[in-house]
């Protein structure tokens, strides 16, 4: 449970998972939806990331679901202890669940993290991970967004984390909590990814990346405010910086500094 309090609130979790599609699932589009599960006769609220990136295989999705993987040796990789879809997801729920397919000709293959499970005398201790529903059995408006294509879906079915006391707590009162957390997330997003909202990223040069909240596109939120009249571009001098941390390619070396102001 430790693993669970690693100082992520709820917008900087979705951040994390969100910048996870991007970097590993290299995405198109990503959805969040925030919304009540019919599933097995409970009315329970849920959260899911699903996004039509290229997905994974059985090998990749048990190795990406145990904690402390080996990640990806990419250069936008920024995951670098294989903790960040795990740590991010349990901060908010007892229970992930991924589902993910690489090969259109094959089917999703669905993976589970139950804490409730691990932390019971029925795991013996030992960290397991567990067959998961097949992924028909997930909520119709997360598969149906990529259930012809290639990609991920991340489902997070025990809010009891980030809501204490879920279970009695009543209707109106969780939706005024996923009122709010769902506020404060399309902010965050609309900022910090705000580059690939508009298509403006160093790395991914003229790719523009699709973020939904519930069906809602968000839309770039500048933070140097360069929409506005005011706000004039200023070009430093050239600097030379001294890294710590030793380049092998020249040209990935380089850093451009740039202010805005009056």
């Amino acid at each position: 449970t430790s693993l669970q309090d690693f100082g992520y609130n709820f917008e900087k979790a979705i951040a994390d998972l969100v910048d996870n599609s991007i970097s590993h699932g290299k995405a198109n589009n990503i959805w969040i939806e925030i919304d009540y599960s019919n599933l097995e006769g409970t009315n329970m609220p849920f959260v899911s990331v699903i996004d039509d990136g290229i997905g994974m295989n059985l090998e990749e999705l048990e190795r990406a679901i145990v904690y402390g993987s080996e990640s990806h040796d990419e250069k936008l990789n920024l995951g670098r202890f294989g903790l960040g879809m795990n740590t991010a997801s349990t901060s908010i729920s007892n229970v992930l669940t991924v589902s993910s397919r690489k090969n259109l000709q094959k089917s999703f293959e669905t993976r589970t993290w139950d804490l409730n499970f691990l932390r019971s005398k029925q795991a013996a201790g030992k960290w397991l991970i567990l067959n998961a529903p097949p992924f028909e059995n997930l909520p119709e408006k997360c598969k149906s967004l990529i259930q012809n294509g290639t990609g991920t879906i991340i489902y997070l079915s025990d809010l009891s984390k980030m809501i204490p006391k879920l279970a009695s707590t009543p209707t109106y009162n969780i939706n005024q909590i996923l009122a709010a957390k769902k506020k404060h997330l399309i902010f965050h997003l609309e900022m910090v990814f705000h580059r690939f909202l508009s298509g403006t990223t160093i790395f991914f040069p003229k790719k523009k990346i699709n973020i939904f909240v519930n069906g809602v596109v968000l839309n770039p939120w500048d933070p140097f405010a360069r929409w506005h009249q005011a706000s004039r571009h200023h070009k430093l001098d050239e600097q030379e910086l001294v890294l710590e941390h030793e380049i092998e390619d020249e040209q990935d070396g380089r850093i451009s500094l740039s202010y805005y102001g009056k």
